[in-house]
Parts: structure tokens; C-alpha cells; sequence
């Protein structure tokens, strides 16, 4: 993100006055309007930061991955705290978050070889909750509803068939 915001001390003058007035209009950070500006977010080397802003109850819960915490604060954005995670540590996992929106549970997805499973995450203390492994190997569009996981599957050596089905998770 250094290198996105840095993006600003390279620009003519001119292009510093647009983004200087763009942040006075908009209220987002000028080295940020540089960034998107130089196109600097198509750059090889450039990886966006994966961090998911989640609504819990009444609490915004945003998942810095990069830095390994939960940020979480009231709906005013009023800081409440931050709580370190480490699921992200481990290798199997897909770097995708999922969110139920019945109960507002946060599940983090695995997959290793064919296997994938799903763990529920306390955005509260950051652990992990158990295990609930899916059924069929590579499933698609995996989403968590009513404590149940929808996903579809699409059979080996299958082109056509394609089949949604319905899992509860713990």
C-alpha cells in the first residue's frame, strides 16, 4: 500500500492540484486519488490487500489479513478494539472469508488436495470455531445461510451437469 500512496510524489503538478481538489470534494486521501490515478493498481507488482468488512450485530468487524487483527469499531466508526487472528497463518487456507446473514457468522474457507471444510470464526476473540467438511471435492459459489452451506458442484469430467447442493455446517 506504500508503494500505491507513494504514487503521489511522482506526479506533475498539474495532476496534484486534481487530486489535492478531488480529496477536498470527495474526502478520500490524495495519495489514494494519485494511486488510482497513475493506474498504478494495474501494476504487475501491485496485490491488492485482501481485508473484508463484515457487519456483526451492531459492530463493523474489518479483517486486516496483511497485518493479522480485527479491527472492529461501533456503526459511528468509533474504534472499539483490535483482536489478533492467526487462521490466515495456515497454508490451506483459500483466502476467502464467507458471512452467514442470518446470525452474522464469519466462516473462513479451506481447501487442501480435494478436501475443503469451513471454520467459523468468533470476530469477537478471533478463534476458531470446529470443522465442518464438505462434502464433494472443488466446489463453486460456496455460501453460508441459516447454518447451512450452499455450494455448487459440477461432477469430474463433467461439462454439463451442474448440481446445488445444501450442507449444514457447525
Amino acid at each position: 500500500m506504500e508503494l500505491f500512496r507513494s504514487q503521489y510524489k511522482y506526479m506533475t503538478g498539474r495532476d496534484k492540484v486534481i487530486a489535492m481538489d478531488l480529496e477536498k470534494e470527495t474526502g478520500i486521501e490524495r495519495e489514494i486519488i494519485a494511486g488510482y490515478m497513475t493506474g498504478f493498481q494495474n501494476d504487475p507488482y501491485f496485490v491488492l490487500p485482501y481485508a473484508p468488512l463484515f457487519v456483526v450485530h451492531d459492530t463493523l468487524c474489518i479483517f486486516d489479513h496483511a497485518k493479522g487483527m480485527i479491527h472492529r469499531s461501533r456503526s459511528d466508526l468509533m474504534a472499539i478494539d483490535e483482536i489478533p487472528i492467526s487462521y490466515q497463518k495456515d497454508r490451506s487456507w483459500s483466502a476467502r472469508l464467507i458471512q452467514d446473514r442470518m446470525d452474522g457468522s464469519v466462516y473462513a474457507v479451506y481447501s487442501k488436495n480435494l478436501l475443503t471444510w469451513l471454520r467459523k470464526v468468533d470476530p469477537s476473540t478471533g478463534n476458531l470455531g470446529p470443522m465442518s467438511r464438505l462434502t464433494h471435492p472443488f466446489p463453486e459459489e460456496v455460501k453460508v445461510h441459516g447454518r447451512h452451506a450452499y455450494y455448487v458442484y459440477r461432477p469430474y469430467g463433467s461439462l454439463q451437469h451442474r448440481t446445488l447442493y445444501r450442507e449444514s455446517v457447525h
